[in-house]
């Protein structure tokens, strides 16, 4: 137990801790006095399932819910998460990619939540965890997850591809985790842009620029910057024996500080996606066609 203790916390990141004595309170900070009150670090949970209700669920969710009952579940649920002292969560399997849209409405400040790390689709066996089972086989029935059969089958192309998509531009814009982005990234990696010229010729440069703007962020008067794909805009062609290539249309947007968001501009992107022993791995990009929002 720490007497008098002070935590200094600067836009989203605890800064300084330390006792009254230790760490000095900056001048114009808004002070939150939890005297009497124990206060620990953020819990991690790294099992939960986000988007489903607390009691009811699995096969009477499939037969009789949407994604847009998960999104809301996902919603309230996230809200419950952080107010029980949970911080960040490992969600283990949704369909619709609910998961993912809750993960980003809280990245993007839109609801509250814990740091959400999803995993998109669960994998499951005919008759197993993801199967929906002791219905009349005649009825076409959706599982919980995707159902696979060997090695060659899972998600499609595009809905793997999705999912890395936005994690890895989730972690780029929103986060600031180095270390996780170069699992990301094969080591040759190349990123042209029509504006800015060469950004990148190896995974290490293109790490040691994310790493700089990281820390350039952390200002409290920085500008900030957020992606999202286009709907409908994304499309992927396979790269037999190596990956697939992704192109699309995308949107930014940016606020400086802790001030609102506003649209900023559109581009275009072409990008070659490497499969690395089960791991997509982007290895080109080429960002073009930007172009300022009316």
């Amino acid at each position: 137990m720490v007497d008098s203790p002070v935590v200094i916390v600067q836009g989203t990141r605890i800064s300084a801790v330390g006792t009254r004595a230790s760490v000095p309170i900056p001048t114009g900070a808004r002070i939150i006095d939890l005297a009497g009150q124990t206060l620990l670090p953020g819990l991690i949970d790294t099992h939960t399932h986000m988007n489903s209700a607390d009691a009811a669920g699995g096969d009477s969710a499939v037969l009789k819910e949407t994604a847009a009952h998960a999104a809301v579940y996902g919603t309230v649920n996230a809200r419950k998460t952080l107010d029980a002292g949970f911080t960040t969560v490992r969600d283990v399997g949704m369909t619709d990619y609910s998961d993912v849209a809750v993960r980003d409405l809280i990245a993007g400040g839109v609801i509250p939540g814990p740091r959400m790390y999803v995993s998109g689709s669960s994998l499951g066996i005919i008759g197993g965890h993801s199967d929906v089972n002791g219905y009349n086989p005649a009825i076409p029935i959706p599982g919980t997850g995707v159902i696979v059969t060997g090695a060659d089958e899972g998600p499609d192309l595009t809905r793997s591809l999705a999912a890395a998509d936005a994690d890895l531009f989730a972690v780029f814009f929103v986060g600031c985790d180095p270390a996780r982005l170069a699992t990301m990234v094969t080591d040759d990696h190349e990123f042209y842009h029509d504006k800015a010229g060469v950004v990148a010729t190896s995974g290490a440069a293109f790490i040691a620029d994310y790493r700089k703007n990281c820390e350039a962020r952390k200002a409290p008067d920085a500008w900030r910057s957020r992606r999202e794909l286009v709907p409908g805009s994304m499309r992927v062609d396979p790269v037999p024996g190596y990956g697939a290539i992704e192109y699309g249309e995308h949107r930014f947007y940016e606020r400086k500080g802790d001030g609102a968001e506003r649209l900023a501009g559109f581009a275009l992107f072409t990008m070659l996606w490497k499969l690395e022993a089960g791991t997509w791995k982007l290895a080109r990009v080429m960002s073009y066609g930007h172009r300022a929002a009316p």
